[in-house]
């Protein structure tokens, strides 16, 4: 059985490889929606800022219904999911052929993902109380790094590669990302109504 301090390296992990994919086409956005045949720059503009906002919304509307299945079916279950979920959106934006497709994908991933709200769960339930503090400021860490190496890395893929190919690396990191949490987290102490998963 993982220790609560394996469980939080593997959360960190989690959350620097979502927030640095979450954050990777900031750069390039609005080139990417004009390669979709947006040719109108008012236009552009608006699809880029409705594409990069979606997601969040509709992550902010199915929160708490994510919240209350981690209650019932654990906390690490909810990683995977979110996890495995916002990597398939992430992987298929990069075959989209049109920003209705990009649109419906980034809702879905809203919809599905959930991965930092499930990832400071489990920590939380984990760590001991006098360790709680430190715990969750070191996933702060991994998350507020994410958010700041994205564009950068997004932006240098884009450069070398496409625009395509920073959503299909970012959506396998995310499935790299939900399946070392399904084979490296334990949770030590599931919640009620949750599956014994070992």
């Amino acid at each position: 059985m993982a220790s609560w301090r394996s469980n939080l390296k593997v959360m960190v992990l989690v959350q620097f490889v979502m927030m640095t994919g979450f954050s990777s086409m900031a750069p390039f956005l609005p080139f990417f929606v004009a390669e979709l045949g947006i040719a109108r720059q008012e236009q552009v503009r608006l699809w880029a800022g409705v594409l990069a906002s979606v997601s969040a919304l509709f992550a902010a509307l199915f929160s708490p219904i994510l919240g209350s299945l981690a209650d019932r079916l654990g906390r690490r279950l909810m990683v995977v999911r979110s996890c495995l979920a916002a990597g398939s959106a992430i992987f298929l934006v990069g075959f989209a052929h049109n920003v209705y497709q990009v649109l419906i994908l980034r809702i879905l991933q809203g919809m599905f993902g959930g991965y930092s709200g499930a990832a400071i769960a489990l920590v939380a339930s984990e760590a001991p109380v006098e360790r709680l503090g430190w715990a969750l400021g070191l996933l702060q860490t991994g998350q507020t790094l994410g958010l700041l190496v994205g564009p950068t890395i997004g932006g240098a893929i884009a450069d070398h590669l496409s625009y395509r190919a920073v959503f299909m690396t970012n959506g396998l990191l995310a499935f790299g990302a939900g399946l070392i949490t399904l084979f490296s987290v334990r949770e030590t102490s599931p919640p009620a109504g949750a599956p014994d998963r070992g």
